[in-house]
């Protein structure tokens, strides 16, 4: 996803030196909203031509959610390369979790939320609404795309966050774009061999 101001508000500017970056596809990278030659492996090149670009041998790594995931498996790619990690709103990319967060987490504990996202969900789709948006987000046809990108991310920003600047928005401004990445990666398993993070967690000798 691509960086925001909100990714800032952790850092002192005038004792930390921080580097954002927007993942393919998002924010200023180009091409914006390409799929191709976008996963988790490029986005791990990504970070390090970043550091030796920079001239930078170790870094403590920062991320929430996704962000988290990608840095767990940053440093275990290249644990040489991370001095330590501070992580938020933890995801390792279990089918589990999804399958927690997308059914029992949000209709638990959000149920009015979640009941204006079956009302966006035909009735027959219900069981698992986020696999019928997402393949619409990630479909050809752009209009449909972008009502289920503006349903999930309606969903996703209610529940992630309780700050007003996070909510997508009136629907003919909205950018579908961060959502079609999401949907690229969530199904796709985040392009990791199921229970990866954990199954090489073992390998991960720097603080978390």
């Amino acid at each position: 996803t691509p960086c925001s101001d909100s990714h800032k508000e952790y850092f002192d500017a005038s004792r930390q030196r921080a580097i954002f970056f927007d993942q393919r596809g998002t924010g200023l990278s180009t091409p914006y909203g390409s799929l191709e030659n976008n996963t988790t492996q490029h986005l791990i090149e990504d970070i390090t031509k970043i550091l030796d670009s920079l001239k930078i041998d170790r870094i403590v790594l920062m991320g929430g959610s996704w962000g988290s995931c990608l840095s767990l498996a940053f440093a275990i790619a290249h644990p040489e390369r991370v001095a330590a990690i501070v992580l938020y709103g933890v995801l390792t990319g279990r089918q589990e979790e999804m399958d927690w967060l997308n059914q029992a987490g949000f209709r638990t504990f959000y149920p009015e939320v979640w009941q204006a996202y079956l009302d966006k969900t035909p009735v027959e789709h219900h069981g698992n609404p986020t696999a019928y948006h997402f393949e619409r987000i990630l479909g050809s046809d752009e209009a449909a795309s972008k009502e289920s990108a503006y349903a999930y991310t309606t969903l996703d920003s209610a529940v992630m966050k309780l700050d007003d600047r996070f909510k997508p928005g009136p629907f003919e401004d909205f950018d579908p774009v961060p959502a079609r990445i999401q949907a690229h990666y969530f199904t796709n398993s985040h392009f990791l061999p199921a229970d990866y993070i954990m199954d090489n967690a073992h390998t991960l000798t720097m603080p978390v």
